[in-house]
């Protein structure tokens, strides 16, 4: 996830969800919930920060695939 274009930082976690610092978060934001991709804003807890939820390996296909689309 780090070297997609529209990510700028990922939060480690070991859980089934990221947290994501995106460049341009309304667009990517966007992007993603068209593509069926759990995602919550977490903007109070940083500016451009996303949750996105992964837990089967299609929500990491579909994930992979829409940001690749950024």
């Amino acid at each position: 996830l780090c070297s997609m274009s529209c990510v700028e930082k990922v939060i480690p976690s070991q859980t089934n969800f990221i947290m994501v610092i995106l460049k341009d978060y309304d667009k990517t934001f966007a992007r993603l919930l068209n593509n069926g991709i759990y995602v919550a804003s977490c903007r109070s807890a940083a500016p451009n920060a996303i949750r996105i939820s992964v837990s089967t390996i299609e929500h990491h296909h579909a994930l992979l695939e829409a940001l690749n689309q950024c």
